[in-house]
């Protein structure tokens, strides 16, 4: 049983270093998303393989860990929308077309 308790405070404390404690955090793990989210899925790789863990456990702390990867990919997914716009609007640009689609944009809202 103690193997057991000692085997839960360590992933707890795994866990608590990939927790998001809040915007700024989150802001400060988006400009290195790839390397958050390699520890996390390192970490779920390994409770998910601990075969002395019961499966209410591991489920528990595969959902907490699922819960914060979720918001670091939604965040890098908006990263990369804007992303593209901003391609996109640089390539209008240097085509010459980024005038006419605002006057056609003007126009539907107008």
């Amino acid at each position: 049983m103690k193997d057991y308790l000692s085997r839960l405070i360590s992933y707890h404390e795994l866990i608590k270093e990939i927790e998001i404690s809040g915007e700024e955090h989150l802001k400060f793990i988006k400009r290195n998303p790839s390397a958050y989210l390699k520890k996390a899925e390192e970490l779920k790789e390994k409770i998910a393989s601990d075969i002395y863990l019961t499966p209410e456990d591991k489920e528990r702390m595969l959902k907490k860990i699922s819960s914060y990867v979720e918001q670091v990919e939604q965040e890098k997914e908006k990263v990369d929308l804007n992303l593209l716009l901003g391609i996109l609007l640089a390539l209008s640009a240097k085509e010459g077309i980024l005038q006419e689609i605002l006057e056609r944009i003007g126009e539907l809202l107008g």
